[in-house]
């Protein structure tokens, strides 16, 4: 019996390889037989090759007894000890009676010398895992060159005007010029931005003179991007602001002008950008709600075009925060000013970027403080934040995004002055209650969506600063990040669990997903990070000398991986008129996604084993 080419066609990664390739591995390999409850090799043994189940199934175990992994037809074992030349980590013994082919690590390391889809797919998990999620060159599918530097997608010359040139000059520079907008300037420093919009909306249709100083009809203090940021960045910061134009700047000096046709080149992108310009515009809930219904089509388009993951989803926060604005501008309108200065706080998904359909509301209300013995405002601010808090809750449900468990404004507790919340800090930090946790992770995760940012700023530096004191709170944090273990991989048609148990569906999120969230969120806040994007805080943690920066990139991976099979499980199940659940079953995974699903599980657990290990030797604070 020699080694079927056609079954290793089948079998990722080797069925992404070319067909001459195909066939040398399989010229390579040898057939083995081995009986049921016979030992293939012992844990700590020299092993010279990487192992592939043809039929049958083989069982795992590290050298303290515990399980490792069952695998099942088309599955490798053996891969790191065979080709890093490293004792086995792990015993593998034949489960039911099982046909194995096996090709010596020797010959697979001349082949990959020369081909790099061979190294990649006898590396070591990680390695495989980024491998997987690497994508070439900086644009992406969708069209938006997210990955180059805003300083690289210029295209448009930079036009200063004097902030005392007349309208009718400015419009002359940018017809001059050919640009659609003009930098208001003085001794170097960006006062504003005049548009093309700004033309034709503040001077034309106002009836305004020609002579009138261009300072009076600009946009002041205009949004402005770096320019070693990426293009990705840029695109949410149009997003988020609903504008077109974007200065670049270099040293506090403008270099030139990205617009949205620079950076969304096509239908689907652009779809984007004009949904969250429309949201901001919409007059009432019904108006919104009309609007929002378009999201469903706008994730699907942006993952067929292949948008990757994380930015999908915060592409859509965007939109959500855009809805969120309006609604509480709304509500502002028909309640009247408000009594005291506030801030409305997203939480959760939302405040860390990875908002998607089927994800539900988390939000928060900070409120100036005000004198405790005026009953009168004290009456009158409760009686118009929570009619707000309602009001913009309930238009959000309206729009599709469900409330769920989890801090909501609508709730007293959740919506309190500032004092309250310092009160609420320092509790979490010092005293931390277990039973507390899950909700304070979540307010942990937190970021200024309207009103005084400097409430929020005013909360965030407090955190930062007593985060900088020994505490309980990460250690704490920790530990509790530690109880839910991804599983181990799959087995057949089950999801397979440390303790051997197998349970027909993977919950991604509370398996996957949240772990990740959990590590991240830890490791940002002993480095003294107040940033709620994952990514972001991985980057902090690394920077502090916390986590490895091989850890941090597989983490990010993993993460990458999480979230785009999540983001494709919902919209498939949208699209079939499916309730949207975090629940998938093994058989309706590709054996792709199986395979890096069980690397990604393999980092996470990994990595919450090293953040043990941090926590117990009070490296985290």
């Amino acid at each position: 019996m020699s080694v079927s080419q056609d079954f290793l066609a089948q079998c990722p990664p080797l069925d992404r390889m070319p067909p001459e390739v195909s066939a040398a591995i399989a010229a390579a390999g040898e057939v083995r037989r081995v009986r049921r409850g016979e030992e293939i090799f012992a844990a700590g043994a020299r092993n010279t090759d990487v192992h592939l189940v043809r039929h049958g199934a083989v069982e795992l175990r590290e050298s303290d007894g515990a399980l490792r992994s069952r695998l099942g037809e088309g599955e490798f074992f053996g891969r790191r000890s065979a080709t890093a030349h490293e004792p086995t980590a792990y015993r593998a013994t034949a489960l039911e009676d099982t046909v194995l082919y096996r090709f010596p690590a020797a010959i697979l390391a001349q082949l990959a010398a020369d081909v790099p889809e061979v190294r990649a797919a006898f590396a070591g998990s990680a390695q495989r895992l980024e491998h997987a999620m690497t994508r070439t060159g900086v644009v992406d599918a969708v069209g938006v060159p997210t990955a180059a530097r805003t300083r690289d997608l210029v295209t448009r010359a930079v036009v200063h005007v004097e902030p005392g040139a007349t309208v009718r000059e400015a419009a002359t520079a940018m017809n001059a010029h050919d640009t659609s907008l003009a930098c208001v300037s003085a001794g170097g420093e960006l006062l504003g931005v005049v548009t093309d919009h700004d033309l034709r909306t503040r001077v034309v249709a106002a009836g305004r003179d020609l002579r009138t100083p261009v300072s009076q009809v600009m946009t002041p203090q205009p949004c402005t991007i770096a320019a070693d940021r990426s293009g990705y960045e840029a695109m949410v910061v149009m997003l988020e602001n609903d504008i077109r134009h974007l200065p670049v700047t270099d040293g506090g000096r403008v270099i030139g002008i990205v617009s949205a046709a620079d950076l969304f080149r096509d239908h689907h992108s652009m779809a984007a950008i004009s949904l969250a310009g429309r949201v901001a515009q919409a007059e009432s809930i019904i108006e919104l709600s009309t609007m929002m219904s378009g999201l469903p089509e706008l994730q699907g388009a942006l993952l067929r075009a292949e948008l990757p993951p994380l930015q999908v989803t915060h592409v859509l926060t965007s939109i959500v925060d855009a809805c969120t604005r309006r609604l509480l501008a709304l509500a502002e309108r028909r309640l009247g000013t408000p009594p005291c200065g506030y801030v409305w706080l997203a939480v959760g998904a939302q405040a860390r970027g990875e908002w998607s359909l089927g994800s539900g509301q988390a939000s928060a209300l900070v409120l100036e403080d005000l004198d405790p013995g005026d009953e009168f405002a004290l009456a009158d601010a409760e009686q118009y934040f929570s009619e707000l808090a309602r009001r913009v809750t309930s238009g959000l449900e309206v729009c599709g995004i469900e409330q769920r468990e989890g801090p909501l404004a609508v709730n007293p507790r959740w919506r309190q002055p500032i004092g309250p919340w310092r009160e609420y800090l320092q509790r979490w930090i010092e005293e931390a209650d277990r039973e507390e946790l899950r909700e304070v992770s979540a307010l942990l995760d937190l970021r200024a969506l309207h009103g005084d940012e400097d409430l929020a700023e005013e909360l965030l530096a407090q955190l930062r600063s007593r985060l900088r004191r020994p505490g309980t709170l990460v250690r704490a944090l920790a530990a509790n990040a530690v109880q839910v273990a991804p599983p181990l991989g799959f087995f057949r048609t089950f999801v397979l669990s440390r303790d051997g148990e197998g349970q027909k569906v993977l919950d991604i999120a509370r398996g996957g997903i949240d772990p990740v969230v959990d590590i991240a969120r830890v490791y940002g806040l002993a480095a003294g990070s107040i940033d709620p994007a994952s990514p972001r805080r991985l980057e902090a943690a690394q920077r502090a000398g916390l986590l490895p920066p091989a850890t941090a990139r597989d983490l990010d991976n993993a993460l990458t991986l999480l979230c785009e099979i999540r983001l494709r499980h919902r919209q498939a199940r949208r699209e079939r008129g499916l309730i949207l659940t975090d629940e998938l079953t093994p058989e309706a995974m590709t054996a792709f996604d199986r395979g890096h699903l069980k690397e990604a599980f393999a980092v996470v657990r990994s990595a919450q084993t090293q953040m043990r290990h941090a926590a117990e030797s009070g490296a985290l604070g």
